[in-house]
């Protein structure tokens, strides 16, 4: 199915998202659905595949590219190859970028969540170049389910080289020097920063927020149903997924800055980001060209 057709009845984005614990209820959000982060990373995986196999394909928009129905990921059709070079894998990059636009075009701007535009910005700037990588894992399409183990995997990473002097600034670049303000608003997140026995210095810099990221996500069912101590001994039930959704629509940019700075120090590779993604994490190029398959009449 030519991709201008599937968007026509494709639901890309959950409006009006009422997060878990939000106080007074006031936070309305915009999150993209599971099945427009398929779509779209299945595209930009197939160019990651192209350029792992030296290969880039030609000029190329959305009149290119096809959706499978059974499984809502896209081939391209009627396409040349290049040998890879940079500034083939930067055309590539910036062709992608209208076509997302172009899936995108049903919102309104001010409706685009703040880690897709981050995405976007990635793709239409030079620095696609060395960021495929992230482009291809990126933290906005990753399935609601999986970022638990999105986040842990990479904050192993983090804490182990934490304490090398050529690491010690690793974090600086992390944004949410107010994370402490920003999490009040929610009544899960609120529970956890000040139900610690040890309090948090937020004077302790983006180590000090990383630690408590990680201790909400790991305990992150610790408080369904349970009287909330700093909320009026509020009860509010939810599931992983809803908790998940919390801190995603909160810190939005957390992720995939995070991504950035891994990436930057050569050390995202190695945690094989792909594979959270319930796609194949190895495959051959030529899977994303599509080709008609020519009629055969056959005799009984």
């Amino acid at each position: 199915m030519p991709l201008t057709e599937y968007i026509i009845g494709t639901l890309i984005l959950h409006k009006n998202v009422k997060p878990v614990g939000e106080k007074n209820g006031k936070k309305v959000c915009c999150m993209m659905t599971e099945e427009a982060k398929r779509l779209i990373r299945s595209l930009l995986k197939a160019l990651y595949i192209f350029h792992q196999h030296g290969k880039c394909p030609a000029q190329f928009d959305e009149t290119n590219i096809v959706v499978l129905k059974e499984d809502g990921k896209v081939k391209l059709t009627d396409i040349a190859f290049e040998d890879k070079g940079d500034l083939l894998v930067l055309r590539n990059y910036q062709n992608a970028h209208l076509i997302l636009q172009i899936i995108l075009s049903q919102l309104l701007p001010d409706n685009v969540p703040e880690d897709i535009k981050h995405l976007l910005e990635l793709m239409s700037s030079s620095r696609s170049i060395q960021m495929g990588y992230v482009i291809y894992t990126h933290a906005s399409l990753v399935p609601v389910g999986n970022r638990f183990q999105f986040f842990l995997q990479m904050y192993e990473k983090l804490k182990s080289v934490l304490g090398r002097a050529a690491h010690q600034n690793i974090l600086d670049a992390l944004p949410y020097g107010n994370w402490h303000e920003i999490l009040e608003g929610n009544h899960l997140l609120n529970e956890s920063f000040h139900g610690r026995r040890t309090p948090y210095n937020i004077n302790g810099g983006p180590t000090v927020f990383l630690n408590f990221y990680r201790n909400t996500v790991v305990h992150r069912m610790q408080r369904h149903g349970q009287p909330l101590k700093y909320s009026s001994y509020k009860k509010l039930k939810y599931t992983p997924d809803e908790f998940e959704e919390i801190l995603a629509v909160t810190f939005l940019l957390y992720l995939p800055k995070i991504q950035e700075v891994l990436e930057e120090r050569k050390m995202l590779r190695a945690l094989n980001l792909e594979n959270l993604f319930s796609m194949e994490a190895q495959c051959n190029h030529e899977k994303y060209i599509y080709t008609e398959t020519p009629y055969q009449e056959t005799t009984p």
